[in-house]
Parts: structure tokens; sequence; C-alpha cells
């Protein structure tokens, strides 16, 4: 039985690309012409996320789909399998790595949307509630009375109507002459009398999202938000 000639490739030399290709290839079990119809109609029926990640981490320069493109008319037949996707498939497709990059953002951006989603609607949640508390209004009140009145201590004091946000961590280390009790045990003792004590546990009844969104990575979700308008973007440059 004759051996069966091992076609070697004309263009692509890089073996794993070849490799990658041809188990590609095999395992869609997609005929060639299937899979620029698939490439061209954005077809996400019959293939994955994964699949198009596969075949975009695969994609040589375009000069080297352009010299496939051109030895498909006379040699395709000598051509490897891997070699033989991209001459009959993709060398001819316009644009071909932006349309790779548009597919797998329209596969993959249901999942992508709902990854960033609770996070950032935690961050608003917890925004709107420090925002609209009562309780953390009369807390911010309290601070700034208590500010003025040791204030006062000094003979040139002027009173001050308001204060930046990070005196808010100094209160835990101020302490009393004793440093038994620190300004935050006083100011808390307060907003028990204060209103007949109704927001005495105004972090606990009305920071409910607050907690969650604390853990949250801002840099995370920005680079995620970032990619997603990025490729929203490349989209959009293609539709046009």
């Amino acid at each position: 039985m004759p051996k069966k000639k091992v076609r070697k490739p004309l263009v692509i030399q890089d073996e794993k690309i070849l490799q990658t290709l041809a188990i590609l290839q095999g395992s869609q079990k997609i005929p060639l012409e299937e899979w620029k119809r698939i490439l061209l109609e954005i077809d996400d029926r019959v293939i994955s996320s994964g699949t198009m990640q596969q075949l975009r981490n695969a994609l040589p320069p375009t000069d080297t789909l352009k010299k496939l493109q051109d030895l498909a008319g006379n040699k395709f037949n000598e051509m490897p399998e891997g070699e033989q996707v991209f001459a009959a498939t993709l060398a001819s497709i316009k644009g071909l790595p932006a349309r790779l990059d548009s597919m797998i953002f329209m596969l993959e951006f249901d999942k992508t949307l709902s990854d960033l989603k609770p996070t950032i609607s935690a961050v608003i949640e917890a925004c709107d509630e420090v925002r609209m508390s009562n309780g953390f209004k009369m807390f911010l009140e309290m601070v700034l009375l208590v500010g003025n009145y040791m204030g006062h201590s000094s003979k040139t004091y002027k009173d001050i109507f308001g204060f930046e946000m990070s005196v808010l961590k100094k209160l835990s280390g101020t302490k009393d002459v004793n440093n038994s009790e620190s300004l935050l045990h006083y100011l808390v003792s307060c907003m028990s009398t204060e209103a007949n004590g109704l927001y005495a546990n105004f972090p606990k009844d009305e920071f409910l999202h607050v907690d969650k969104a604390s853990r949250v990575n801002a840099d995370e979700v920005a680079k995620g938000v970032n990619a997603l308008k990025n490729a929203l973007n490349k989209v959009i440059f293609m539709q046009s």
C-alpha cells in the first residue's frame, strides 16, 4: 500500500500554528467553505467564542494571508490541511483580524456584561445609600459640631463650615485624656440619644451595599469597562 505523500507547508512555517488549525478543522467537522460563510455572516449558531479565539490566536500576519491567497489558485492541493483552512476560507475575507475580534466580543458580550454588572451595581447602590442616608448626615453634623467645639480651645480658632472626608479616618485615633475612649466612641454615644436613637444603627440599617462595594477593585472594573467600550467601538467601526 503506497504511503500517503506528506504535504510540506508552502507559506506557514510555524508547526504549532499548522497543528492548531488542523486540529481545529478536524474537531469542528465543518467544510472549508462553511467556515467562510460563518465568518462572513457572523453565524454564532454553529461555532463558539472559544473556537473563534483559537482561530484568532493562530491567525498569521496579513502579508502571509495574502501569499496564501495568491498560491491557492494553482497550488491549493499541495498545501497541508492547516494552510488550506487559511487559503480557502480566511485569506480572502477583508479585515479578518477585526472581524474575528468583533465576533469574539459579540459571543462573549453577555458573559462580560454579567461579570461587570453586579460590581458596578453594588457601587452605584452604595453611593446612593451614602448620599441619601439621614443617619450619615446627622453623623457628619455631629463631627462638624464637635470639631468646632474642640477647636475653641485655641483663642485664634474660627468656626469651619465643612471638612474633608479623610477626617473620618482620624476619629478612632483621637483619644480622651485617659486614653480609654476615642472621639468615635463619643460620637456613637451621641447618635444613640439624638432623634431618640432613630439613626443609632444607620450603617447597618442604611448602608446595605457599602460593604460589598468596598471590596470592589476599582482598577479592575475600570479596565473591564474600557475593554468593553473599545471592543464595542471596533464593532461599530466595522459595521460602518
